[in-house]
């Protein structure tokens, strides 16, 4: 893309955005009475979310919850799109998958693979494991030696054809024997991954911390072909995200430019900024969400106050709020759900954009709620209730109704994985252990 069409491109995308009521920014909800209506004030600091709107609105989910047989994939499947998933809500220990703890070592994004008959997952150590659902180990293989161990931070997996794939922070990926745990084949690169892990079509697909994106043969693991962007100094442990759209691939770099490339040619099909390059430090320490992929548009967010919505055909803005959060948002009745990175619950009209309600999680803690909330690591819906792991180790359980705390587990003393919903069971990676909860 010329450097004429690029500053086009931002001119559009920084100046066609305002905040008046034609935009659909910040309007309020006609199903609200006009007397509980609360307007919400727009703070100098680049709109940041400060307080609560509409905070009364109640919100029964209308769409049926899914009994999640498998999650092969990150983020559940080609899409990034979590279902609203079927739990019963009451959340008591189950069991836990122990391994050797390390200290001063944590996987950065900790992968999960979890079907209806096992679970495969890996530990500090170099090692993968799989267990059945009565906590069996099945088979136990030693991916790194002691030398590559002590620098792994982020491990991706996918499933498909029973084969277990993986790709690392090293350059490497591998092609694993689900039944087995035996390495079929082992190949690696001169950089590093730290994306999620894709496979379609006999298609491995990874993005390393250069912003390029790697297209690789499941079968032997060869290269088919490379598409590079532009390249960072300061690299991003956040794992960047991709999805897949109808026989092309969609991902975002980590300067927050989103693609859209020709799976079978590696062709760029469109290019759209979402940030302006020219201002280094909006760059720098960029995090984005993941992309999430409902009903022919792509929506992502990030920790510069920025939500898209994106046209998945053409990659024109459909809207854009002011939301700050790098967490995966989830898409239920059109409704979208996010968290902002001070701890509110942002509900979205995913067609015009409009904010529907926005609520205060930490208005239910007695002391040191901001903190509690502040430190928000992932959230999934199921059965109407809100998830919530944190890095201090606590899971939340709050009523997608009325936002209100049902119920604060303590799972551990260090940081967990986001959750994960599957066969009526929630997973949670924390650092010496998985932890399964119903």
């Amino acid at each position: 893309m010329s450097k004429i069409l690029r500053l086009v491109l931002l001119f559009l995308l920084f100046n066609n955005c305002s905040f008046d009521n034609k935009s659909g920014l910040w309007t309020n909800y006609e199903e609200i009475k006009p007397e509980e209506i609360k307007l919400i004030k727009l703070t100098k600091d680049k709109n940041t979310i400060k307080e609560e709107f509409n905070p009364n609105l109640q919100i029964t989910l209308k769409e049926k919850t899914l009994s999640n047989q498998n999650w092969l994939f990150s983020d559940i499947n080609l899409s990034n799109l979590i279902p609203h998933m079927s739990f019963n809500g009451k959340v008591k220990k189950f069991s836990k998958f122990k391994f050797k703890k390390i200290k001063k070592r944590n996987i950065q994004e900790p992968d999960l693979i979890i079907s209806n008959d096992f679970i495969i997952f890996y530990d500090n150590n170099g090692s993968v494991f799989k267990f059945n659902k009565n906590s069996k180990l099945l088979w136990k293989t030693k991916i790194y030696n002691k030398k590559e161990r002590n620098k792994i931070f982020n491990i991706s997996l996918a499933v498909s054809n029973k084969i277990l794939f993986m790709a690392d922070n090293l350059g490497k990926y591998y092609a694993v024997n689900i039944d087995t745990g035996k390495i079929i084949w082992e190949k690696q690169i001169n950089t590093t991954f730290n994306s999620q892990l894709k496979i379609i079509n006999n298609k491995i697909l990874l993005i390393d911390t250069n912003n390029s994106l790697w297209c690789f043969s499941a079968k032997d693991g060869s290269k088919i072909w490379n598409f590079k962007t532009q390249t960072v100094l300061i690299k991003t442990f956040k794992k960047l995200s991709l999805i897949i759209h109808k026989d092309s691939l969609i991902f975002v770099n980590s300067i927050g430019d989103v693609f859209k490339i020709d799976l079978e040619t590696g062709s760029l099909i469109w290019q759209i900024p979402t940030q302006n390059t020219l201002v280094r430090s909006e760059i720098d320490f960029l995090k984005i969400s993941d992309l999430v992929l409902y009903n022919n548009s792509i929506f992502l967010s990030n920790n510069n106050n920025n939500f898209y919505s994106l046209d998945a055909n053409s990659g024109i803005i459909n809207w854009m709020q002011n939301v700050n959060s790098a967490l995966r948002p989830i898409i239920i009745d059109d409704l979208i759900f996010t968290i902002s990175n001070k701890g509110y619950l942002v509900v979205i009209d995913a067609k015009r954009g409009d904010i529907i309600r926005i609520t205060d999680l930490s208005i239910n803690f007695k002391k040191k709620g901001r903190k509690e909330v502040d430190a928000i690591q992932g959230f999934v819906i199921a059965s109407n209730k809100l998830y919530v792991t944190t890095i201090s180790g606590k899971l939340m359980v709050y009523s997608i109704f009325d936002s209100q705390l049902d119920q604060i587990y303590k799972v551990s003393k260090s940081k967990l994985s986001e959750p994960f919903i599957s066969n009526s069971n929630l997973y949670i990676f924390r650092n010496n252990a998985v932890v399964v909860l119903n």
